[in-house]
């Protein structure tokens, strides 16, 4: 069968689907995109509404249309952050998976449908506003070419009856292909298909009579895809970390691919996700936060303990959860968090214990000598065993510790670890937390990871999208 055919089936099949079957974004799902990580990007995505809405001329019924909106994570931050553009507009979540429609949100304005033909536009009358979609183009079904002997050939998918794995699939090489852009056919590499994708855009802007199209994705051309190994550009995901071959657990993990734009439709504006947030007020909103929490951090909290006769001295570590109104405290630990203190403190180039005696004898206030904290970054990756949270599964030797904390800027902090016979085993669930210091966030986050990928023990797992 066409590669197409196959990921449309692994994806999208209604009884064995990935997405049918439980497959979701989400820290409880199988991967995060941007409106998981937190409302904030919803909040953006409110501002570049309310701008098109005000270069439109302000109409009223303006239609905002968010495609693959799966649970509704990003429909509820965008009208959390209460856009001008949608008091007397729309918003319509498009997502074809049932099992996901049924927990979107549902209220006055918000309606959903399985597809953008669904849509009620009468003929001749588009829609005034926006369609968007957060990563949904990545998903959609493609097509694979190999270059053998000079000729673009098809990739197929085929049942392999000799193969011994519980999943008998595997790829071969079909008939000669037309690519869908001129790239020069070099022996074994290969460019995806995307015409759904192509389709899908030219959908969109059939659907408006006046207004844009917005796509955010992971985005190449075809040209550099085929000088990059597929394995890199064609990538799945299961439980937060990256699944196997395209080919292998059908309807059990992502498939997914970086979206070549010269595919589509031409003529897009084309920016990074970075410009786009910087240019829509992301960094206005993030200093707004800052602002917010330094005035009134923990300020209530501490004058109830007062007003109960409550000298409370100690530490006061507050969970926070970023909203569209500002930042709001979920819980208060009388304790450092452990992950959070140990990508906090080693940046810490004042005196801990020092700081510690103030407080316990009460004199922080006015002190001259306040926290210094070094220019660089910190990136921390909890390490735990399997089954964790539910069941975690105990006693494995933990291998390669050493080895990861000789790597320059790493310091390796144990959790569930315990001694037996001389040898360090697992204990618990969160069994290691490994944190990679440098100069920058990214060069911090590569540090962890090269820390990460030494240690081992049956069943240990972790994310991979931290930072």
């Amino acid at each position: 069968m066409p590669f197409e055919a196959w990921v449309e089936a692994c994806l999208y099949d209604p009884d064995g689907g990935f997405y049918a079957t439980g497959g979701s974004a989400g820290r409880r799902g199988d991967f995060l995109t941007s409106p998981e990580v937190g409302p904030l990007f919803g909040a953006v995505v409110a501002r570049w509404l309310d701008d098109r809405w005000e270069a439109l001329g302000r109409p009223s019924g303006f239609t905002v249309v968010e495609a693959a909106a799966g649970v509704g994570t990003l429909a509820r931050s965008v009208r959390s952050a209460l856009p001008a553009c949608l008091e007397a507009g729309r918003y319509v979540m498009v997502e074809r998976c049932a099992v996901l429609r049924k927990a979107q949100p549902t209220g006055d304005g918000l309606s959903s449908l399985p597809g953008l033909e669904d849509l009620p536009v009468r003929e001749g009358d588009g829609l005034v506003g926006v369609v968007m979609a957060n990563e949904l183009l990545d998903n959609l079904a493609f097509g694979l070419l190999e270059a053998v002997d000079g000729v673009w050939r098809e990739v197929l998918v085929e049942l392999a009856t000799d193969s011994v794995d519980p999943q008998p699939f595997r790829e071969v090489i079909g008939d000669a292909a037309h690519p869908p852009v001129g790239v020069d056919p070099l022996q074994g590499s290969r460019i995806p298909v995307q015409a759904g994708a192509g389709r899908w855009v030219d959908d969109a802007r059939a659907l408006l009579s006046a207004g844009s199209v917005l796509v955010i994705d992971y985005a190449s051309t075809t040209a550099a895809l085929a000088g990059r190994p597929p394995g890199e550009w064609v990538r799945t995901y299961r439980d937060h970390q990256r699944g196997g071959p395209a080919v292998s657990a059908p309807g059990a993990q992502d498939v997914t691919v970086e979206v070549a734009v010269d595919q589509l439709a031409a003529g897009a504006d084309v920016t990074t996700q970075a410009s786009f947030l910087r240019a829509n007020g992301i960094d206005d909103l993030v200093a707004e936060g800052r602002r917010r929490w330094a005035e009134r951090a923990g300020v209530g909290d501490l004058a109830a303990l007062r007003a109960r006769g409550i000298d409370y001295r100690g530490v006061l570590y507050c969970g926070l959860m970023y909203t569209p109104t500002g930042p709001r405290v979920l819980e208060y630990n009388v304790r450092f968090g452990d992950p959070e203190t140990q990508v906090v403190l080693p940046r810490l180039t004042s005196d801990l214990g020092v700081l510690l005696a103030a407080a316990a004898t009460g004199d922080l206030a006015g002190r001259a000598d306040q926290p210094t904290f070094d220019d660089g970054a910190a990136v921390t990756v909890v390490c735990a065993s399997e089954n964790y949270p539910t069941a975690p599964r105990t006693g494995d030797p933990i291998q390669g510790l050493a080895d990861a904390s000789a790597i320059d800027g790493v310091s390796v902090f144990a959790a569930g670890v315990g001694d037996r016979d001389g040898c360090l085993v697992t204990t618990g669930g969160r069994v290691l937390t490994v944190t990679g210091q440098g100069p920058t966030v990214s060069e911090a986050r590569r540090r962890a990871y090269e820390a990460v990928s030494v240690i081992s023990w049956p069943g240990m797992q972790y994310r991979t999208d931290i930072a």
